[in-house]
C-alpha cells in the first residue's frame, strides 16, 4: 500500500469521511480487505479513538496556512515508534493551505518516512499544491456531487425537504428550531438527504444567479454534513447553530 495518498475533488465531507475510515482501517491492524472495512464498518477500541480524535498514533492538521512549524512538529511525532499500533496515519486536511516553506517541510517527510506510516493529503484540486508533492502520493479523485435530484431523491423527498428549507432560510428563528428539533428525531440518512438537497439548491443559485451568499452557506453546510457523518454530535443542536449563524 502507499504510503502517502491524495484527495481530491469537490466534496471535502465526503473526502474526510473516506480519510478516516482509511485511516481506521490501518491502525486497527485488520485482517479484512478495506472494502469489506469501509462497507461492514467498525466500533473497536482502536477505530473509536481515531473518531474521537484521541488515538496515540493518529495525527491531523486542520488548520488554515500550515506553518513550517506545524509539519516539523508532525514529522516529529511521525518518527516516533508507535503507541498502540504497528502503524501510524497522519491527515492533513488543508494541504492546499501549506506555506511554502512547510511544503519544502512535508517533501522530506514524504521522500523519506520513518516506519510504517500513511500520511492522507486532502485537496480540491491536485494543482492547488506543488507537483513535488502531488507525485508522491497515490491520488484518489472524489466525483463531484450530481446536481441533478431527480435522479437521486423522489419528487415527495425533494418536496418535503425543499419546504423546511424555505423555512430555513426565510421565516423567523423560532420556526427554524422546531425544523431543527424534527430532524433531530430522525436517522442520520435523512439528514444527509436534507443536506444534500439543500447543498444542491445553493449551488444551483451560485452557478446561475453569481449569489456568492450562496456559496458560503453551502461551504457552511459541508462542514455540518462532515461532523454529521463523522461524530456523534446532536443533530438538533448542529442545526439550530446553523441557523443562529444564517440569522
Amino acid at each position: 500500500m502507499p504510503h502517502a495518498f491524495l484527495f481530491t475533488g469537490i466534496d471535502k465531507s465526503e473526502k474526510i469521511r473516506v480519510a478516516y475510515e482509511l485511516s481506521k482501517w490501518v491502525l486497527s491492524d485488520h485482517a479484512k480487505d478495506f472494502t469489506n472495512f469501509f462497507e461492514s464498518g467498525c466500533s473497536c477500541p482502536s477505530c473509536n479513538q481515531v473518531n474521537s480524535g484521541v488515538h496515540p498514533d493518529f495525527f491531523q492538521l486542520k488548520k488554515d496556512g500550515i506553518s513550517i512549524a506545524d509539519i516539523l512538529e508532525l514529522k516529529r511525532k511521525m518518527s516516533l515508534a508507535p503507541f498502540s499500533s504497528s502503524k501510524k496515519a497522519a491527515l492533513i486536511e488543508n494541504a492546499e493551505s501549506l506555506r511554502r516553506e512547510g511544503a519544502n517541510a512535508l517533501l522530506k517527510l514524504l521522500e523519506e518516512p520513518k516506519g510504517e506510516v500513511v500520511i492522507i493529503l486532502v485537496v480540491q484540486a491536485r494543482s492547488s499544491i506543488l507537483d513535488t508533492i502531488s507525485s508522491r502520493c497515490a491520488e484518489i479523485k472524489f466525483a463531484s456531487p450530481s446536481l441533478d435530484l431527480n435522479t437521486l431523491y423522489s419528487k415527495e423527498v425533494i418536496d418535503s425537504n425543499t419546504d423546511f428549507i424555505d423555512i430555513f432560510e426565510n421565516e423567523p428563528l423560532f420556526k427554524k428550531f422546531a425544523v431543527a428539533k424534527q430532524y433531530s428525531l430522525k436517522n442520520k440518512g435523512e439528514l444527509i438527504v436534507f443536506i444534500n438537497i439543500w447543498m444542491a439548491r445553493c449551488r444551483r443559485g451560485f452557478l446561475e444567479g453569481g449569489d456568492n451568499k450562496q456559496a458560503v452557506l453551502a461551504k457552511k453546510l459541508l462542514e455540518v454534513k462532515r461532523v454529521v457523518l463523522n461524530t456523534n454530535a446532536n443533530p438538533q443542536l448542529l442545526l439550530e447553530e446553523l441557523a443562529l449563524d444564517i440569522f
